[in-house]
């Protein structure tokens, strides 16, 4: 067999050779100028485009990675931002909180104080505004909205105690206004009503009324019990 190529045939390689057995010598491959430059310029050509190919692949990752970038140099912006605005959220937060707690407390004070200048004002305080702040730091609201002592006294009759205490603080006679029947009797100084100790002790008194206020009322019940003996109403 005479040839000049290599023959596989089912994957085992046969090296070609003449009638006599021997391989035949290789034969060297030239070309002529115009050959070698036509390969030179098929080879710079493939090498052109492999690299041109190289080069626009490069540029469209080169391209991914800077929108990537981009985009996250967009997000960590954003994410300062919004901390900046969390932070500042936050500062509004505590600042109108503490707004409404001063609020609050006003409007519990303020609250307060009417309450204790209308109660003086009732039982006959000459001047309601001072006796108030002279009982306020005693009082404070409980659960249930009333006010009252750190004991549980209410307003009243706390009221009550400081103008048995003090029978210079309240006026002598006291009338609710023209043409009210309703009169406080203050001979000897009296804190209460003529009408209410009249309503619990003596002729006429509701005996039903003076238990419930004995049991619900103990300390303002012997107040007004006290009174009404030395009123001669008992």
């Amino acid at each position: 067999m005479n040839m000049s190529e290599e023959i596989t045939n089912n994957n085992t390689t046969t090296t070609p050779t003449d009638g006599n057995g021997e391989q035949p010598a290789r034969t060297k491959i030239t070309f002529s100028p115009e050959q070698q430059a036509r390969v030179d310029a098929l080879i710079r050509n493939a090498q052109g485009r492999a690299a041109s190919e190289l080069r626009a692949e490069a540029a469209e990752l080169r391209g991914k990675v800077e929108a990537i970038s981009l985009e996250l140099d967009q997000v960590k912006a954003e994410r300062t931002q919004h901390a900046e605005q969390l932070e500042t959220l936050k500062a509004q937060q505590s600042e109108q909180a503490e707004l409404l707690k001063q609020r609050e407390a006003e409007l519990a004070q303020t609250r307060k104080s009417t309450v204790i200048q209308q109660a003086a004002q009732r039982l006959g305080f000459f001047d309601a505004e001072q006796t108030e702040k002279l009982v306020s730091d005693q009082l404070t609201f409980d659960a249930s909205g009333k006010l009252v002592t750190a004991t549980g006294i209410p307003v009243v009759d706390h009221l009550t105690g400081l103008a048995q205490r003090s029978p210079h603080l309240v006026r002598s006679e006291v009338k609710t206004g023209s043409g009210s029947t309703e009169s406080r009797d203050f001979a000897g100084t009296s804190p209460f009503a003529k009408s209410e100790l009249q309503k619990y002790f003596g002729r006429g008194s509701n005996a039903a009324e003076t238990n419930r206020m004995a049991l619900e009322q103990p300390e303002r019940y012997r107040a007004l019990r006290r009174e009404a003996l030395r009123l001669k109403l008992l």
